[in-house]
């Protein structure tokens, strides 16, 4: 559990001193974000330290330095060492930094009956000059956690009695932040939440209406709690405040000056020293209430786990009622697809290996010419292409961190075969004037799961068991051919007009003069640019889709999906309107204009799938430095599936609803990886969604959130080292800080079974307010959640929004969820599935994020900025014979 005391004001017993030499030989570049300032050369740093008390023995183990530059996210590891005796020198940028020492300190003094060992921090502020030494001294203290077993807290008062707890305000830094600044977290053995700073004053202010408040633990047998307050407001000559904690709750009146307000408990337990956590919280209705000081005393010492003695982890209980994984994490990255030679020699066969619905053969290119055939059918020639340097990714993943390698060929082909049923297929590639090889493979499903699939027909071109609808007409579009791609449709009076242009093709204008049903399969080769389309009739997205009907109104399905692992748009995204059966699927989307995927405006049945989505362009506002949407849904579109789409980075993923709907849609989230994106997955206004096996990775702002009144069911999802993994407007988390959702009114989310994993990891803090909190009571809707024990179980009528006061309406108890068998697993499983199968498979563009920098950075990373902004297939040279 998490610790923390001001430092005594005594002489340490020990102090330590080691000289650090940044040494000119291997000094690091400098980072984007480290100070202009600094210099080629590198310095030398005295650093000595001590924890500030006499006692008869310390020692200090674990010991670790970092630094960071201003404006930088995080620290850069210095060195770290075992023991004292292992000091060794690092070297580092000459610059100014903020120096940041930790290290495991154990003490023992006999005659102050004191025997502990605890974590402890301490940042002092330097500048390393080339080739000068400067000293900097630390004073270390107790940080947020600690590995001693038992404590014994108690100084003895005259009286006879004991005080436990002296908390003061003006002992911890968060009095010098800037006026009103948010100050909820860990401070010494007392946990804040709804707390503001005030700059120059010696207290610490709560909000109103029951979001301010501050926790510790406490002993069973306390005999007095003293709070030292008054109200905040300037104009309020009284205001309320309660201590609670176990059975115990008392409610004062709190005047407009300082005073001691004394709270007797009288807990009952049935041993003294159980750990009770008692709360300080603002009841007012209006008043802020500011706190100087909170004692606490008891009859004797006490004795009690160090986790029991220090500050909650929760607010009131972060951690209650959720699952955490703190064992390793790892996923099944086996293979189970591969294919196999089964006969002939004639091709050198590197890589062969059914996938969803599809399958793919590279091979070494060494004839003039290939006949090609699946299951005694002719493939494509287009489907064929030819590699000078065949680059694709490989990931592993172990305990949250996944890497990427990159991997290449050279002079081979590959061939992709799509529209396969799942099963057993049989590929013959017959080089000129050679005989035949086969290769046998195992085609696996894709998961056709959600709102998308409750219409009369599947979104897109393709059947449901992966096979081209029998009206399919398949238009194969590259770089060279966007413009000039073409497609012949007869009208109701015979007449066969050509259409020429990707953009022409897709024009209700176009489809509307088909007598026939029909379907479109738009199958993208290589990267496609803005500047290689025919034109595009959406200026703020690109390619549009708009009304896909024929002249009987029928819809035309549309699917636009990606050959193999490296088809690319660039420079521009979709937008699709008042269109119903579109599947986006295969794609790697990269500099897009506004929006990755819009679905604006009276969309129904809509299938997004497999897709990655990278960095698009700059924005004018200052949350658009990604980009703005990646994937958003409004305009009261309608049964959509989103799935296995891989974002990374993405700043904002996707907004569900505009703020002038009232519609209530249905739309389904699964198996998406939210790779170091930031916020909205999704933010939902208004409407019913479905969220499961999602793998939530280091989001730096904000999971899922709701607000007017929108109903989330957030099942089974996967979240590593999340800050704030799901909030509804103006209450729980939200209402703790300065609001998320543009004063918006609140939702209600229902969770089961989500787990957690690497909590307060990377400087990332934790938050997470729901009813399995300690003290948690019906009809208190104070929080981010309700969580259930049973999957079907409904929630209370009585848990309602505080803001708008809706409640949820249990679709997931009462509708079909359309989930395909196998689709919903744990969240374990479920994990693998995500990393496995999201995004292309093995694609030609990938990128690692280094979690210990990446999961609290929610800036632009230059570095994959740069990549996606230069990205080009430069090694596919042939389409086709």
């Amino acid at each position: 559990m998490k610790r923390f005391s001001k430092i005594l004001n005594k002489v340490a017993s020990l102090a330590m001193t080691a000289m650090i030499a940044f040494c000119a030989s291997g000094c690091s570049a400098l980072e984007a974000d480290e100070p202009s300032s600094a210099g080629d050369g590198c310095g030398s740093v005295s650093i000595n330290f001590s924890h500030g008390r006499v006692v008869s023995y310390d020692s200090y183990t674990d010991i670790k330095l970092s630094y960071k530059a201003s404006g930088a996210s995080g620290f850069t590891k210095a060195a770290s060492w075992a023991s004292e005796s292992e000091l060794s020198a690092v070297s580092v940028p000459v610059g100014t930094y903020t120096f940041k020492l930790t290290a495991t300190v154990a003490m023992s003094d006999s005659e102050q009956d004191l025997s502990e060992t605890f974590s402890a921090i301490d940042e002092q502020t330097a500048t390393v000059k080339n080739g000068e030494t400067t000293d900097i001294s630390f004073t270390l203290k107790r940080t947020n956690s600690t590995v001693g077993e038992v404590v014994t807290k108690g100084e003895l008062n005259e009286d006879g009695s004991y005080t436990i707890l002296k908390w003061v305000a003006a002992d911890y830094s968060f009095t010098t932040e800037k006026n009103s600044t948010d100050i909820s977290g860990t401070f010494g053995d007392v946990k804040v939440s709804g707390g503001k700073g005030k700059a120059g004053n010696a207290y610490i202010q709560l909000s109103k209406a029951g979001a301010g408040k501050l926790s510790f633990n406490v002993p069973a047998n306390t005999s007095k709690i003293v709070v030292n307050a008054k109200c905040g407001s300037s104009n309020a000559s009284s205001c309320k405040m309660t201590v609670s904690g176990s059975t115990y709750s008392k409610e004062e009146s709190v005047g407009s000056d300082y005073s001691d307000f004394i709270f007797v408990p009288g807990f009952v337990s049935e041993n003294d020293s159980d750990a009770i956590t008692v709360t300080v919280s603002n009841t007012d209705s209006s008043s802020s209430l500011n706190v100087k000081s909170i004692m606490v005393y008891a009859p004797t010492k006490w004795t009690v786990s160090a986790e029991d003695a220090s500050a909650p982890s929760k607010n009131p209980s972060e951690n209650a009622g959720i699952y955490e994984e703190t064992g390793d994490v790892s996923v099944d990255m086996s293979a189970t697809t591969e294919g196999s030679v089964s006969s002939g020699s004639s091709v050198n066969v590197k890589k062969a290996e059914g996938w969803l619905n599809s399958a793919y053969v590279i091979f070494d290119d060494n004839a003039a010419s290939y006949t090609i055939t699946c299951d005694g059918t002719k493939v494509d020639d287009e489907l064929l292409r030819h590699y000078s340097t065949y680059k694709y990714n490989e990931n592993s993943y172990s305990d949250g961190q996944t890497t990427w390698e990159e991997k290449s060929y050279s002079n081979v082909c590959r061939v992709d075969v799509l529209g396969l049923a799942a099963g057993e297929h049989k590929i013959s590639i017959v080089p000129a004037g050679c005989e035949a090889t086969e290769i046998s493979v195992n085609v696996l499903n894709h998961d056709r799961s959600g709102y998308a699939f409750s219409g009369s027909d599947t979104p897109g071109a393709y059947n449901r068991d992966g096979t081209l609808k029998s009206n399919a007409k398949v238009i194969y579009v590259t770089k060279d051919t966007a413009k000039t791609v073409s497609l012949d449709i007869t009208n109701s009076k015979g007449v066969t007009t050509t259409y020429t242009g990707l953009q022409n093709i897709l024009r209700n204008s176009t489809l509307k003069t088909s007598a026939s049903d029909l379907s479109l399969d738009i199958r993208v080769i290589g990267k496609l640019s803005i500047d290689d389309l025919d034109t595009y009739d959406s200026s703020a997205e690109g390619l549009q889709i708009k009304t896909n009907v024929n002249a009987s109104k029928n819809p035309v399905p549309v699917t636009i999906e990606g050959v193999g692992h490296d088809a690319t748009i660039w420079g521009f995204g979709f937008l699709v309107r008042d269109s119903s059966y579109v599947e986006f699927s295969n794609l790697g989307i990269m500099c897009f204009l506004d929006d990755g995927i819009s679905l604006d405006t009276g969309n129904y049945y809509t299938w997004v799938h497999n897709v990655d989505i990278f960095y698009g362009s700059t924005g004018g506002d200052s949350d658009q430095a990604k980009g703005d949407g990646s994937l958003d849904v409004k305009g009261k579109s309608n049964w959509q599936t989103y799935s296995y789409v891989h974002f990374w980075d993405s700043g904002k993923m996707s907004l569900c609803g505009m703020s002038s709907e009232t519609a209530d849609s249905r739309l389904t989230y699964h198996h998406n990886w939210f790779d170091h994106s930031d916020s909205r997955h999704p933010r939902i206004r208004t409407q019913t969604v479905h969220i499961y096996n999602n793998y939530f990775d280091g989001n730096s702002k904000y999971g899922v959130g709701v607000t007017l009144g929108a109903s989330a069911f957030v099942e089974q999802n996967i979240f590593r080292n999340p800050h704030d993994p799901m909030m509804s407007s103006k209450q729980g988390t939200d209402a703790t800080g300065d609001g998320t959702f543009s004063g918006e009114n609140g939702g209600v989310i229902k969770a089961f079974n989500n787990m957690y994993f690497q909590l307060g990891y990377n400087g990332v803090k934790f938050q997470h307010m729901t009813n399995k909190d300690e003290g948690w009571k019906e009809g208190d809707n104070d929080i981010d959640c309700y969580i259930v024990d049973n999957r079907e179980d409904a929630v209370p009528s009585s848990v309602k929004a505080v803001a708008g006061g809706t409640s949820y309406n249990n679709f997931d108890t009462t509708e079909d969820l359309h989930l395909a068998d196998g689709s919903l697993t744990e969240p374990k499983a479920a994990l693998t599935n995500v990393v496995k199968f999201a995004g292309r498979h093995n694609p030609d563009f990938a990128w690692t994020f280094n979690n210990a920098e990446e999961d609290a950075n929610y800036g632009l990373i230059k570095e994959l900025k740069n990549a996606v902004t230069n990205y080009n297939n430069t090694g596919l040279t042939k389409i086709g014979q």
